[in-house]
């Protein structure tokens, strides 16, 4: 009987010293939800843009919207969208070419690298599951493919302006290794005023990478919880996803030509997947409310990419914020 209750009062103990030190990044988290939120109020209150109906979309329940080429309006795009997705492919491909342009994940010894990516011993391999560009800022055509997308979230998502706060550029290569990082399932665990959009630059079938998320049934993508950014681990365990699809939850994979736009709330449950028979080269652009035009909408004053932190705690902090090198991968 004293074993037993030994036994409990420390787990009690226990229990209590963990839910202790989850207080401060818990109440951190959910701050930062605050400042979000209103944020975004102020956002729409200054919004002076197209009048007319109300959003189609609100940007708490945007879940996961793909758009290919020649799908009906659900986004007003260009006629000229698909050359401009060509612009930026070529762009990033020559860009991606050159090592000393890139990072690669899982990272490679400077000793063991090659010129060019295709010809790095661990990419050749298998071994390596991303290639990261460094500065895509540069690259062609890159502001001429944004900005309708904007603009597009701006009248039928968010009813206010809105500006790009990371690019990522980055391809997966064919790779035998196994999932790692963003590679797993996770939700990103962000505001819920971000969203993300990644247009795919090369073709996407099943075996090249295809982004992939958990839905119900009904086809409705399923939302990570709890919600409080920088608080706990964001991933999700397998045995936790087994027991969903056991429920007749659904793998959803979003293949697509070129072109391809996904639209994704990326605090669904989610996953990168790993290409298998050709590589795949993504844009994605990481999207926020903003009480101003932001003119260009991507500019090194408000937009970071992979050597910067996720997002800033603080919404009308607009510069990027360097972080510490650490093992990371795109979501």
């Amino acid at each position: 009987m004293v074993t037993r209750w030994l036994t409990l009062a420390r787990r009690t103990l226990a229990y209590a010293q963990r839910r202790r030190r989850e207080a401060g990044p818990l109440l951190r988290g959910k701050l930062i939800l605050h400042r979000y939120s209103k944020h975004y109020r102020q956002a729409r209150r200054s919004y002076s843009g197209p009048s007319g109906a109300a959003a189609a979309h609100s940007v708490y329940d945007v879940g996961v919207m793909a758009i290919r080429p020649g799908d009906p309006a659900l986004f007003a795009l260009p006629e000229d969208f698909t050359r401009r997705v060509a612009t930026v492919a070529r762009g990033a491909a020559a860009a991606l070419e050159w090592s000393a342009n890139c990072d690669f994940f899982p990272a490679v010894s400077p000793e063991a690298m090659a010129p060019r990516t295709s010809e790095v011993g661990a990419v050749r391999a298998g071994e390596v599951i991303s290639i990261k560009l460094r500065d895509p800022f540069a690259i062609e055509g890159l502001h001429d493919l944004c900005e309708p997308l904007l603009d597009e979230l701006e009248r039928t998502v968010y009813r206010s302006c809105v500006l790009v706060d990371k690019v990522y550029v980055y391809r997966s290569p064919v790779s035998r290794q196994l999932p790692k990082a963003s590679w797993l399932w996770h939700f990103d665990n962000h505001p819920r005023e971000m969203i993300k959009v990644m247009v795919y630059l090369t073709d996407v079938g099943p075996d090249s990478a295809p982004f992939e998320y958990l839905a119900d049934v009904d086809g409705r993508p399923k939302l990570g919880a709890p919600l409080a950014p920088l608080h706990s681990d964001s991933r999700v365990p397998a045995t936790v996803i087994d027991r969903y699809l056991d429920a007749g939850w659904k793998r959803e994979v979003v293949t697509g030509p070129a072109g391809t736009v996904l639209v994704f709330d990326d605090n669904v449950v989610h996953r990168g997947t790993l290409a298998q028979a050709t590589h795949r080269d993504v844009v994605v652009f990481q999207v926020r409310p903003s009480p101003f035009k932001a003119s260009p909408r991507i500019d090194p004053r408000w937009t970071g990419s992979f050597g910067h932190r996720d997002f800033n705690e603080h919404p009308h902090d607009l510069s990027p914020v360097p972080r510490a090198a650490r093992a990371a991968g795109p979501a």
